[in-house]
């Protein structure tokens, strides 16, 4: 016997993917899809000359919320918009999929942090599953270096199962106040969908 099927294969930029990844609206030029392979990239570099994040600093991209494990002395200005990371994000994770995933996201430095961090801190809403009456996110647990989520039923930390439409708003905080100039906290972002 012998036949023959179609497959529909086609590869596309991460904004069109099974599992999207898109820039937020609060993102600037720090989050942004590359040329025309249209990856999704962290960029702290600037055509103007600008090489990093300086000693000494604290950057902020997209909101934190109540969720917000900082203290208020630390804090840096977010604009006043109710909610969680999954309102204004630095970027979004969104199951364009017909199927359920189970999503994680990783980050892993290059090279030697040294005392600087960098934090990224998360909330998801489900498509089909959001209580319209208390709009209560999944709550979120961070680590240095990494992204861990924990969903609001005590799911395991460093996944979270996304619905077909469903979203993870990430927003990401450096912090080099303890750092010196030789901390490198270049990296590599892993998002990955079971």
């Amino acid at each position: 016997m012998s036949a023959s099927r179609a497959a529909d294969v086609d590869v596309v930029t991460d904004s069109d993917g099974l599992v999207a990844l898109e820039p937020g609206d609060v993102a600037g030029d720090r989050v942004y899809h590359t040329g025309t392979q249209g990856a999704l990239k962290i960029d702290f570099t600037s055509s103007e000359g600008g090489q990093g994040v300086n000693v000494g600093s604290r950057y902020q991209i997209g909101y934190f919320g109540q969720y917000n494990w900082m203290p208020p002395q630390d804090k840096l200005p977010t604009p006043e918009y109710p909610g969680d990371p999954h309102h204004l994000p630095a970027f979004s994770v969104i199951n364009q999929d017909s199927t359920a995933h189970v999503v994680r996201i990783q980050y892993e430095f290059d090279g030697d942090p040294g005392d600087s961090e960098v934090f990224m801190m998360g909330a998801s809403r489900s498509a089909e599953t959001v209580d319209s009456a208390s709009n209560i996110p999944t709550q979120s647990t961070w680590l240095p270096g990494e992204i861990a989520f924990k969903d609001h039923g005590g799911g395991q930390p460093g996944d979270i199962r996304l619905e077909p439409g469903g979203r993870i708003g990430v927003s990401l905080f450096i912090d080099t106040r303890d750092g010196s100039v030789d901390d490198d906290l270049s990296g590599t972002l892993t998002v990955s969908a079971e």
